[in-house]
């Protein structure tokens, strides 16, 4: 499986700054990625696979105070969720948490979170969910 997860600044530095994001999306599936995770900061997540599954993952309310780290969180998220088996929206709904997680702390995450925490907590809602970092700060996912 081929998974990639290039952010705005990376498709408008490869593309050019006005291609729309479904378009980038399109290319990094024509080069042959099964699953494009296309982050957009305060507007989410464009996740797409190449089987034509596509899902807007929406950002959380979160206080945005170190933004050093989200993307490497949430690749960290994403290709773990996907390791342990699960699907790729809900590996992308734990990418979003991971990175929010990041993005409201200054400096890196604690040495150890509890993924199979965060992995009932996203497992437990259906619709806009509330869910708790590590340290019980609640997270929107």
């Amino acid at each position: 499986m081929t998974v990639t997860k290039p952010s705005r600044d990376d498709c408008a530095r490869l593309f050019g700054p006005d291609l729309p994001p479904e378009d980038c999306i399109r290319r990094f599936l024509d080069w042959g990625a099964d699953i494009v995770a296309l982050t957009m900061g305060a507007s989410g997540v464009l996740l797409a696979t190449a089987g034509g599954d596509r899902f807007q993952i929406t950002p959380g309310k979160v206080n945005v105070v170190d933004t050093t780290g989200a993307g490497d969180a949430f690749w960290s998220g994403l290709l773990t969720s996907l390791l342990d088996g699960f699907p790729p929206q809900q590996a992308a709904r734990l990418g979003q948490a991971v990175a929010e997680a990041k993005i409201g702390r200054v400096g890196h995450l604690p040495p150890t979170i509890d993924r199979a925490a965060l992995y009932r907590e996203l497992d437990s809602v259906t619709t806009r969910e509330e869910v708790s970092d590590p340290e019980g700060n609640t997270l929107n996912v």
